[in-house]
Formats: C-alpha cells, structure tokens, sequence
C-alpha cells in the first residue's frame, strides 16, 4: 500500500500518453474522459465502426504488444440468456460496442517509449 500512490500516478500517466498519441486516430477511451477516483487499471479502447478487431490484437501480437479483450455483455453469458428481463431488441448499445472494445497494455513497467510504440503501431493498423 505504501508504493500505491505512485503506482497510480504512474498508470495515470500512462493513460495520459495514450489519450494524447491516440488522439488523431479518432478512438473513443472509456471512460470518454479521466476520471477522478478511477483505479486506473485498464486502458479501454472502442476501435471506430468497421474496423476488425480480430485482426487488430493479431497485428499487435506479431509486433510484440498484447491487447486484451475485458468485456462481453452481460445478456451474452449464459445464465443471463435465460433470465434477464432484455427486450425483443437486446441491449444494442452494448451489442454495437462490445467487437469494438479491446485494452492496451497498462503496467507500471510501461516506459514512456513503449507507450509511443504501441500508439504508433496501432495507428499504423488502423490507417490500413
């Protein structure tokens, strides 16, 4: 707990650089924006419509950077399936953004020059 405080300001940080390299690109974080009280503890992205994002985290691991897939909706599990109270629809915010999704690497170990190079290899796939 005593090395906490810089732990989080080290991921913050992290998570600053990415939302500034990334910028141009047009990816949504989530949360859209820091925020305050946040463990800081993945770094969310939402890949724009169309993009595969299969093929993106391939890209990635044959470069050496390993994305992570974190959330699939609720209603998709199967105990969900049966008893949730979803409407004919679905939940279709949820169903358009979850192929989307995907977590870049965030560890304290990051350096600055690994952030830079994962900022820069994804937005070489993603301009492709």
């Amino acid at each position: 707990l005593r090395r906490f405080d810089a732990m989080q300001a080290r991921r913050r940080a992290i998570l600053r650089r990415y939302r500034h390299n990334l910028q141009p690109t047009g990816l949504r974080f989530v949360p859209l924006a820091e925020a305050d009280g946040s463990a800081d503890h993945l770094a969310v992205i939402l890949l724009p419509e169309g993009a595969d994002r299969d093929a993106t985290i391939s890209g990635l691991k044959a470069v050496g950077i390993h994305p992570s897939m974190h959330f699939r909706p609720l209603h998709h599990f199967s105990w969900f399936e049966t008893h949730a109270l979803v409407g004919p629809g679905g939940l279709s915010v949820c169903d358009r953004a979850a192929p989307r999704a995907m977590s870049l690497p965030l560890h304290i170990g990051l350096s600055d020059g690994d952030v830079d190079r994962v900022c820069l290899e994804l937005s070489g796939l993603l301009s492709t």
